[in-house]
């Protein structure tokens, strides 16, 4: 699928930065694309985020130059999510000595 401009819609506006909503049955790497929001260059500047509703999760991305998008902030996916687990394990002692003087 491609942009579709009637899915965009401004939720808040204060000065030079907005925040838009995007709603969509393309996938995040298809967004995440060059080139999928060149139709919408003149409504989405630099510096402004996009809530986006994708087929495979939300995410918040924040838009750059000529309609370029970062790869921003998954709030919700669909695949599984990514599990870290940190172990650490150390050896601690403590000597005592005796001086006689």
């Amino acid at each position: 699928m491609s942009f579709d401009a009637s899915s965009l819609t401004a939720l808040v506006s204060a000065g030079s930065f907005s925040i838009w909503d995007y709603r969509t049955g393309d996938s995040r790497a298809a967004v995440l694309a060059s080139g999928y929001f060149a139709a919408a260059t003149d409504r989405l500047l630099p510096g402004h985020v996009v809530i986006l509703h994708s087929a495979d999760g939300m995410s918040f991305l924040p838009m750059r130059e000529a309609g370029a998008v970062g790869n921003g902030l998954v709030l919700d996916s669909v695949s599984a999510p990514l599990r870290l687990s940190r172990t650490a394990a150390g050896r601690f002692g403590i000597a005592v000595t005796a001086r006689m003087s």
